[in-house]
């Protein structure tokens, strides 16, 4: 029997109302119920699950607090089983908006959104102390929807664990598993990196990870090209920081890949050019009035953005480094909103003033290289005059000992004659 999570009451099972099965999660059932008054979902679990493993979700979920997470009210017994009663989605997974409802449009700002606060998740659960929390199972099912598809928040925490611990190589899910779990190696949190590399691209492009693989994609093939260095062919229109985040969050080598901070960093520089996230997503919510749309250019099957390019030897194991220059160059306006052309403008107009200084800055560097080598000279002729002065000096003491020697012969000789 599992314990009360700690800070979570038991809840009598005569509170709540079973509504409908919605889907699986780890463990068991998930089913929309209702609980004083609110909606929750409360997931039920299989009487035949690992009771160690159980009671490890619940004591991970226990201890979490953060807005892009699903929060756990507490626990009861339905059905004869144990159960854990949280928050319900009213949009389902990303999984479902990203490949089972291919009539939603969603646009570049809500998937940098997406990104940010999936990232923000995931950089709480390793910044988590005494030890760091690895999800080791992030997928886009295993992301709730959440407000019309505007809220992210990651859930199933059956596979979390401390890092540094005991590894298990049956973590974990095989398009978006590291290469260092499935052969065995000892893995750190890096291993979530990787994950989230391959769900960005997943977002980006809006199709399933590897499916170029055709017939062969199959578990087991997946990981097997995985650790052999192959990876999701490159996506033609996106952000070049963009893609630089993406490649190196799935380097081979995990201490090639960016923390979950640096991430979270360089997603909110992104995210201050994009408008609309927070718009609904249509098919959630009918739209309110006529208002304009932020993005013209939204994700679909025929998105332009999501156009791929077929590289099929690409490996993602040997790529640039982020470089500043990346960061300053001003993203394309959304020509039908008059907010993002104005920053646009003042992006442009800001750049452009930074180039100035730039060239100004070289300008006074080249005119102090040439002030040091004048100075050099300079320096260089005084040596050359203070040893002439030097060697004039000790002529002339030479020459004055002569003429004090002339002089007394000549008053010897003077002496003499008288």
């Amino acid at each position: 029997m599992m314990k009360d999570p700690g800070g979570r009451a038991f809840i009598e099972p005569s509170e709540i109302t079973l509504l409908e099965t919605v889907g699986r999660g780890s463990f068991g059932v998930v089913h929309k119920a209702r609980w004083r008054s609110q909606i929750i979902a409360v997931k039920i679990i299989e009487i035949d699950q690992n009771q160690e493993e159980i009671q490890k979700e619940v004591d991970q979920l226990s201890q979490l607090d953060h807005p892009n997470i699903i929060q756990l009210f507490g626990i009861s017994i339905l059905q004869s089983a144990p159960s854990l009663l949280m928050e319900f989605s009213d949009c389902g997974s990303l999984q479902k908006v990203l490949h089972n409802q291919k009539d939603l449009q969603y646009t570049y700002a809500h998937a940098i959104g997406w990104m940010l606060q999936s990232a923000k998740a995931v950089d709480y659960l390793h910044s988590m102390t005494p030890k760091p929390l690895m999800h080791r199972d992030l997928k886009p099912l295993n992301m709730l929807m959440f407000n019309c598809a505007t809220v992210l928040k990651v859930c199933d925490f059956g596979t979390v664990c401390t890092a540094h611990t005991q590894m298990t190589v049956n973590k974990g899910s095989a398009p978006w598993m590291a290469p260092e779990v499935f052969q065995g190696r000892k893995y750190s949190e890096k291993c979530d990196v990787f994950s989230f590399a391959i769900i960005m691209w997943e977002i980006m492009t809006r199709r399933e990870p590897y499916d170029h693989m055709g017939t062969e994609r199959r578990s087991f093939t997946i990981l097997w090209q995985v650790s052999e260095g192959k990876r999701p062919p490159l996506i033609k229109g996106i952000p070049k920081v963009l893609e630089n985040l993406m490649t190196r969050s799935w380097a081979q080598d995990p201490d090639e890949r960016p923390s979950f901070k640096e991430i979270v960093q360089k997603l909110e520089y992104l995210y201050q050019f994009c408008v609309g996230s927070n718009k609904p997503l249509q098919g959630f919510a009918e739209p309110t009035s006529q208002t304009e749309i932020d993005h013209p250019q939204y994700f679909s099957n025929a998105s332009a953005l999501a156009t791929v390019i077929d590289i099929s030897n690409h490996t993602g194991v040997q790529q640039d480094e982020l470089t500043t220059s990346d960061f300053l160059q001003p993203m394309p306006p959304i020509e039908s909103s008059t907010k993002s052309i104005r920053i646009y403008e003042e992006h442009t107009r800001k750049l452009q003033r930074y180039l100035d200084i730039i060239k100004e800055i070289d300008a006074l560097k080249g005119f102090l290289d040439e002030l040091d080598e004048q100075v050099n000279v300079a320096e260089s002729e005084e040596k050359k005059m203070l040893l002439e002065v030097d060697k004039l000096t000790s002529e002339k003491g030479k020459m004055v000992e002569l003429q004090k020697d002339l002089e007394y012969q000549l008053n010897m000789i003077a002496n003499q004659s008288n």
